[in-house]
């Protein structure tokens, strides 16, 4: 996903919004830095609408400010084991479909290679049948190369 300069600035003004409308304890974990960072790259004309929702960027920009400034140590490991959680899911979403579109992959297949190795074991399949290789002499070879010459059936 590309990242778009216009998006960036968006997602600060929403983020000012946010900050300047919470309560006062939650402004001072802020550092004056980053409010001011955030008030400098905004974009100033962006009037955010608080009932609608935040962008993507806007919502990716306030999860790293609470984390880094708000929340505290519980509750950035309940963050932590719902990131572990869901990044399991999509993993194991990922390994299930890779799954379905490579079903005569060689690495989830096994089972049913080692069926298809143990049918060709097997001595009744026509390819583990032995095959009888006629040796003819000498003199049997000369026959037969002569009637081919004059075109004589056996």
């Amino acid at each position: 996903m590309k990242t778009n300069i216009k998006d960036v600035q968006i997602a600060l003004s929403e983020i000012n919004y946010i900050i300047l409308n919470s309560e006062d304890k939650l402004q001072f974990k802020i550092p004056d830095k980053v409010k001011e960072n955030i008030s400098t790259n905004m974009d100033k004309n962006y009037v955010f609408n608080p009932k609608g929702e935040l962008s993507p960027m806007g919502k990716a920009i306030l999860s790293v400010i609470i984390s880094k400034y708000i929340a505290d140590k519980e509750l950035i490991e309940k963050y932590r084991e719902y990131d572990n959680f869901y990044y399991k899911l999509i993993e194991e979403e990922k390994v299930k479909k890779y799954k379905e579109l490579h079903n005569n992959d060689i690495f989830f297949n096994t089972h049913k290679k080692e069926q298809d190795n143990n049918e060709l074991i097997k001595l009744d399949n026509p390819i583990n049948q032995l095959v009888e290789i006629k040796k003819e002499s000498f003199f049997i070879k000369i026959k037969n190369f002569i009637l081919k010459l004059f075109n004589i059936n056996k």
